[in-house]
């Protein structure tokens, strides 16, 4: 029964698998204080992170997004919790881990709302594991992945001041030799076709942040301006149909869901 008030609505969602590691970003406004392992990862890797200041004082932190990712994008069902905001003095570390290095398949994805573009030939990020993939907002504010082989940039545009979804999927083992880019669930014109086994490294993860190759010391020029949320790491590459849902599948936030009824075929 639908709570009085309430508008009925219905959709059909694919069944996506898991990201290995997600940062949800719900943990109550701000309450990042630099603690280890108060950012927490809600995916099976169970590798939690904490604010790192490169400078201070800093407002990076937890907030309840305004405006909200749902009230941009209609297409989300549900909707998106907390995120959290970066004001270029810190970002977020998690410790090294074999989990997060990948050989020749890989997705990553996330929500940005970038305040800001880097000026200077400089770059803004928006998630890191050095060698292995990054990726980051460049001075024309198109979507720019870099991994040690190769680099990938969009022909998109990503907007200041507006939530947009962005993707990156890889699939590098022999005979496939694809790697694409995503925004808003549409596939960006430039595409790659480099195929290899990824490097890995001893350097940590970060959000909104990147490090010098080689000494894994934070490049504090990088540091992200804007809200990021809902990062996913996923061990395969992510088919069109799988980053559309990966985009659309919220969760029940305050005043965002009645009731889900869930109706399955069985196969």
């Amino acid at each position: 029964m639908t709570s009085p008030g309430a508008d009925p609505a219905s959709a059909s969602v694919l069944a996506l698998a898991s990201a290995v590691t997600h940062f949800r970003m719900d943990e109550p406004v701000g309450s990042w204080t630099g603690a280890a392992g108060e950012v927490i990862d809600s995916g099976g890797t169970g590798l939690h992170g904490r604010r790192l200041a490169s400078s201070l004082p800093t407002s990076t932190n937890v907030v309840d997004p305004i405006p909200s990712i749902v009230s941009q994008h209609s297409s989300v069902l549900g909707s998106f919790c907390n995120a959290s905001s970066y004001d270029g003095n810190a970002i977020v570390q998690v410790a090294d881990s074999p989990l997060l290095d990948y050989t020749t398949q890989l997705s990553a994805s996330a929500w940005i709302y970038p305040t800001a573009y880097p000026t200077g030939g400089n770059l803004f990020s928006i998630l890191s594991n050095d060698v292995n993939y990054e990726f980051h907002l460049n001075s024309s504010g198109q979507l720019y992945w870099w991994w040690q082989a190769s680099t990938l940039t969009s022909s998109t545009t990503i907007p200041l001041n507006q939530w947009t979804h962005v993707a990156i999927t890889l699939d590098s083992s022999s005979g496939v030799r694809r790697q694409r880019i995503y925004i808003n669930g549409v596939l960006d014109g430039n595409t790659n076709n480099w195929q290899g086994t990824l490097s890995t490294n001893n350097c940590n993860f970060h959000i909104g942040g990147d490090v010098d190759t080689g000494s894994c010391n934070i490049i504090d020029s990088r540091n992200f301006h804007g809200m990021i949320d809902e990062v996913k790491l996923y061990s395969f590459e992510l088919s069109p149909s799988e980053v559309l849902a990966d985009m659309n599948l919220g969760r029940s936030c305050s005043g965002s869901f009645d009731h889900i009824q869930i109706e399955h075929d069985g196969v």
